[in-house]
């Protein structure tokens, strides 16, 4: 009897306890179709709302969810394609929540530093050098993260190619270079280029080269990193090999100017240029562009000369211009005792020697000197001859005529006759004499 009593005190606590319990955490009130009911005057201390799903104790739906009837997420697990990237580089990020039956498996995304790493849906976006962690984190506070390093891709290797596949390089070429970068995904694929003589060579931006001057170079090519690779070359002057003027000579008239011209080989030389020479700038001068000019009659040698002294020459000969014919003029009509001179009319008019020698053909008649300078001696008809210095020949006729015409005679007759009286009175008295003179 004394353990059937304890039983019923030990099961009498139990239950008070129990009615105890639903006293405090399920008060008297009807729940609604949501589960749950108001609680104005919050007995529960939760508030003015709460629930009773399913005839559990008072509790309240935290983000909307039941903590006795909805599976709460347990666990996140965050995979990325890769966790190291370039800069400007995107990839797909996921979080897995666990047990895929949550009540929500969705997940605010965070990045440690933002610059360096952003999210953009179910993307990140590599934005600079560094490091970032990436958390995804469930409503109920479940969290998972991932590192991710932003680091330039840099060239683990340059190499040069386009040099052409020749022993000589010469003054005046252009070659164009190209630099080729590996890994090929380099985040700076910027190549800088440079020469190591600028007097022998020089190199662009994009790898063109020109050859100025003879001498050894290299032209380096260098990555954004210090990586580089160079070729090395002798520049070389193509030197002029024959000199070759195309006229064998050359025959002027004086004053006449004609330009000759002179093949170089071979014809792509460094160097074309020729200067030109004359033996005799008194007879023949010659111009930069190799003009010769005829400066006097004679001969002389003309001379083309390349930079590395080749050379080709020729004899130019400069002549006179000879007279065609001559043509005399002057008086045709002169008195004895007169001088005139007579010119010699040349054609061409530019004859180069002008000299003539003059003859007449009586010289009793007249004579003329070197300068065509006529005296007349006696009356008569003379021809006058011109011949040039190249056996031209020119005749011209003249009339020599006395000076004394018959009036002047019979006055000269008159004259001495009045004499004759004056000397026969002066013989007769010599004091008429006078008188009669003056009269």
């Amino acid at each position: 009897m004394k353990i059937i009593k304890n039983f019923s005190i030990l099961l009498f606590t139990v239950l008070l306890i129990i009615f105890s319990t639903v006293a405090v955490f399920a008060h008297q009130g009807r729940t609604d179709s949501s589960g749950g009911h108001s609680d104005n005057k919050n007995k529960s201390g939760l508030g003015s709302y709460h629930y009773h799903c399913g005839g559990s104790s008072a509790h309240l739906h935290n983000s909307g969810y039941c903590p006795y009837t909805d599976v709460f997420p347990s666990s996140v697990r965050v995979t990325s394609e890769k966790t190291t990237l370039k800069i400007g580089e995107e990839i797909s990020i996921d979080a897995a929540v666990y047990p895929s039956n949550s009540c929500s498996t969705n997940v605010t995304w965070s990045s440690s530093d933002p610059s360096v790493v952003a999210v953009r849906g179910s993307k990140i976006v590599a934005k600079s050098y560094g490091t970032a962690t990436l958390t995804a984190e469930t409503f109920n506070g479940k969290t998972s993260s991932v590192r991710i390093t932003v680091k330039e891709i840099k060239a683990d290797k340059v190499s040069v190619s386009g040099l052409p596949d020749s022993s000589e390089y010469y003054i005046g070429e252009n070659i164009a270079l190209t630099a080729t970068i590996t890994p090929e995904n380099v985040d700076n694929d910027m190549i800088t280029w440079t020469s190591s003589n600028e007097d022998v060579a020089i190199v662009s931006e994009d790898g063109k080269v020109s050859l100025l001057s003879e001498g050894e170079v290299e032209i380096v090519a260098t990555a954004s990193n210090g990586v580089s690779d160079k070729v090395a070359f002798e520049v070389k002057e193509k030197h002029v090999e024959t000199v070759e003027i195309e006229n064998e000579k050359i025959e002027l008239i004086l004053g006449e100017k004609q330009q000759i011209n002179a093949i170089i080989s071979p014809a792509d030389a460094t160097f074309p240029e020729l200067t030109w020479t004359t033996e005799d700038s008194a007879i023949a001068s010659v111009s930069a562009d190799g003009t010769i000019t005829a400066v006097a009659c004679g001969t002389t040698v003309i001379t083309a000369t390349s930079k590395n002294n080749m050379s080709d020459s020729i004899t130019v000969q400069v002549n006179e211009i000879k007279a065609k014919s001559i043509t005399i003029e002057g008086e045709k009509d002169v008195q004895i005792g007169d001088s005139v001179f007579l010119s010699a009319i040349f054609t061409p008019s530019n004859t180069t020697n002008r000299d003539i020698e003059w003859k007449v053909s009586d010289p009793e008649i007249a004579e003329v000197d070197a300068d065509g300078k006529l005296t007349a001696l006696k009356s008569g008809n003379i021809t006058v001859i011109a011949t040039s210095a190249n056996g031209v020949i020119a005749e011209y006729d003249v009339k020599v005529r006395s000076s004394i015409s018959i009036p002047l005679v019979l006055a000269g007759v008159a004259v001495a006759g009045v004499a004759i009286v004056c000397v026969v009175k002066k013989r007769k008295n010599k004091s008429e004499i006078s008188l009669n003179t003056n009269e």
